[in-house]
């Protein structure tokens, strides 16, 4: 079911959207995932990402902002100190495919 969507355009993409200070210190996917979810009628809501939407900055403010919960792939370059957590990709290969320690 698509609920609602927005045209990329380049620079006038969010030409009709404002966003706070917090808001536009995302980055472009991210701003994207806010402009749809102000849209969102019947909160709570859920709203699911893949890893170029994903980051915990964006998750904290649909929550707190919005009303909006967020669930998501995330990349390991977008939490700060998932290196020294997150296994590396020699470790990862070596492991099963359905496994996860955290």
């Amino acid at each position: 079911m698509i609920y609602d969507f927005i045209l990329y355009a380049g620079e006038d993409t969010f030409h009709s959207y404002t966003f706070t200070e917090q808001e536009s210190s995302l980055d472009f996917g991210a701003q994207i995932v806010i402009a749809l979810a102000r849209t969102i009628k019947k909160k709570p809501a859920t709203v699911f990402c893949d890893n170029f939407f994903s980051s915990p900055e964006l998750f904290y403010i649909l929550k707190e902002n919005y009303g909006v919960f967020g669930l998501g792939t995330i990349r390991g370059n977008r939490i700060r100190g998932a290196e020294k957590i997150l296994p590396n990709n020699k470790a990862m290969k070596r492991r099963s495919v359905f496994t996860s320690r955290l």
